[in-house]
């Protein structure tokens, strides 16, 4: 399991909300406080609850990613980095094309010189060729609540 904060919220959680994953089990979960219970690109129809008694005590905007690390990487370039881009006739990328992925949004980025995105990005690729998925992983993670505060999440 892959453990992150996508908020800078110090507020406790009192909702939950998940995804499961295709076959079995979940893909993420995540922990919201009231104000940020239907934050973008973590809320899912249905499966908004309150947090019981005795489920475990989680700062808000924490979330437990269940998804193999290069599905977590995609999901990041797909998310909040805006990469759900193909530019001109390049074609698609395949979704378990982590390095593709990220070359992709580096190739977007640097056309709209979004510098400081473009910087993780670089940083993210030059990690990839260690193989270290971990850091690549981790380093997004940081990349994403970086942003959240910037944004006031």
């Amino acid at each position: 399991m892959h453990l992150r904060q996508v908020t800078a919220c110090p507020c406790p959680a009192a909702f939950t909300s998940f995804r499961r994953r295709r076959k079995d089990g979940l893909a993420w979960q995540i922990f919201t406080c009231q104000k940020h219970r239907r934050i973008n690109d973590w809320s899912v129809p249905g499966n908004l609850r309150r947090l019981e008694v005795g489920e475990g005590e989680y700062q808000c905007g924490t979330v437990h990613d269940f998804r193999p690390m290069g599905e977590i990487i995609v999901s990041h370039v797909r998310g909040w980095m805006g990469g759900e881009c193909s530019l001109g006739d390049s074609p698609g990328i395949p979704d378990d094309d982590w390095r593709g992925q990220l070359r992709n949004v580096r190739v977007h980025l640097a056309y709209i010189e979004h510098r400081r995105l473009l910087a993780i990005v670089d940083r993210a690729l030059r990690i990839a060729e260690t193989g270290e998925l971990n850091d690549v992983v981790a380093l997004l993670a940081e990349a994403e609540a970086d942003g959240a505060r910037r944004r006031g999440l």
